[in-house]
């Protein structure tokens, strides 16, 4: 008799953004989003912060 185990996968990271905003963020292997909104998933940290962040979607248009 096998017993199976499927542990989660993941890791919950707070973020400040330039408007002093805290975000809690999880990381996990379909993409980032934000804590109790996984079906808002991004496949990238940058696109995901620019979705909430003016401040931050300005700043890394202007690194492009």
């Amino acid at each position: 008799m096998g017993i199976s185990i499927r542990l989660m996968e993941f890791i919950c990271v707070q973020v400040k953004v330039c408007n002093g905003k805290l975000l809690h963020v999880v990381a996990s292997v379909k993409g980032f989003h934000f804590a109790g909104k996984p079906h808002n998933v991004s496949h990238s940290l940058v696109d995901l912060l620019q979705q909430l962040s003016n401040a931050f979607a300005n700043v890394s248009n202007r690194e492009s």
